[in-house]
């Protein structure tokens, strides 16, 4: 008897370990998927700015990115779910262009969350990404991005792209997408 007291003594210790470090765990985290940091609070390279209503500029597209929150395998009851990156690239290596805003909706286009509290620069060959973490299926199989941007000047046009990933055991899936042009907003003076 005396041999299984420390033993259960120790066990009981081990369970409560565990169960402390679980709730430090839990703690850690966003209290909703949709409470994660504005992108510019931890890509330093974004730089907020201010865009005039009347600011004459050269260029100004809306760009549509799908995104895959999870995908179906095996049948339409059984789901994969998905981190996702959309990572938005100024493909430019002498120009900067202005990201006016990013906006995330689910399968039934309605709108899920705002990205951007205001426009931000995007350098030459900079990147600005945007992260839909794996815990966050509020988008769906039919989820998608739109990417609103201008240029003060013409330059290349910006590569809008989608990285999803599963991992697990036993396996593990990636794979990509491309943004598509939904409007070209005229920029020309009137004649």
């Amino acid at each position: 008897m005396v041999r299984l007291l420390p033993n259960s003594l120790l066990a009981a210790a081990l369970l409560l370990v565990g169960v402390s470090l679980s709730s430090c765990e839990q703690s850690t985290r966003s209290e909703s998927p949709h409470d994660a940091p504005a992108p510019e609070s931890w890509q330093l390279h974004l730089k907020p700015t201010t865009l005039d209503k009347d600011a004459k500029l050269s260029m100004q597209e809306s760009i549509y990115i799908p995104i895959y929150s999870h995908i179906y395998v095996e049948n339409e009851k059984r789901v994969a779910d998905l981190a996702a990156t959309l990572s938005f690239r100024n493909i430019d290596p002498d120009k900067q262009l202005i990201l006016k805003s990013v906006r995330y909706y689910s399968s039934d286009g309605k709108l899920i969350k705002e990205y951007l509290k205001s426009p931000v620069l995007v350098e030459p060959l900079a990147t600005a990404d945007f992260v839909i973490d794996k815990e966050d299926t509020s988008g769906g199989s039919g989820a998608n991005f739109i990417v609103d941007w201008c240029a003060k000047s013409a330059m290349n046009e910006p590569l809008a792209e989608a990285v999803m990933v599963g991992t697990g055991s036993p396996q593990s899936m990636s794979f990509t997408s491309r943004g598509v042009v939904l409007k070209k907003y005229d920029s020309k003076p009137k004649e």
